[in-house]
């Protein structure tokens, strides 16, 4: 959850946004320390969005990647997830295969997820870039999560064959 703190209250939390200081660029995603309070203090900052997780959520990365191996088939590589954001990958040479009514249903029914594919029943070449799934932000619900992985009709519905 994102939550608007004062600059004191945000030691030890995660950054919601990336934030130029005068003397240094403090990434989204970075654990706040003593000495960027100090940082942001100077640079006249007085609040800042921070993410606040809570036990039910997953962390984006570890979402987007068990989702990812969720949807995909065999002939499909996932990169490592960077900031929530899975990049597909075809494995071989051959033809990308998915529903795009199921496709549609999962990216309208989460906001909490985007999944982008290049068309269906096109032509891929092997290491070609085929689409991505997205966790935005940070975290998902486990049972959000949950509720897709337990539905079969996902299972590897995304394919190169």
């Amino acid at each position: 959850m994102l939550k608007l703190v004062s600059i004191i209250d945000s030691y030890k939390k995660i950054l919601a946004h990336s934030i130029d200081t005068n003397k240094a660029k403090l990434k989204k995603g970075k654990i706040i320390l003593k000495e960027d309070i100090r940082l942001l203090k100077d640079s006249g900052k007085e609040k800042i969005y921070i993410f606040d997780k809570s036990p039910y959520q997953i962390d984006e990365n570890k979402a987007s990647f068990k989702l990812s191996k969720f949807i995909i088939s065999n002939n499909i590589r996932i990169n490592k997830p960077i900031n929530g954001r899975a990049d597909l990958f075809a494995k071989k040479n051959g033809l990308l295969i998915y529903n795009k009514k199921l496709l549609y249903k999962l990216n309208y029914s989460n906001d909490d997820l985007a999944i982008a594919m290049i068309k269906t029943e096109e032509v891929v070449q092997k290491n070609q870039l085929i689409g991505n799934v997205k966790v935005i932000p940070y975290a998902i619900n486990k049972k959000s999560l949950d509720k897709i992985i337990n539905k079969n009709n996902y299972l590897n519905f995304i394919q190169v064959k």
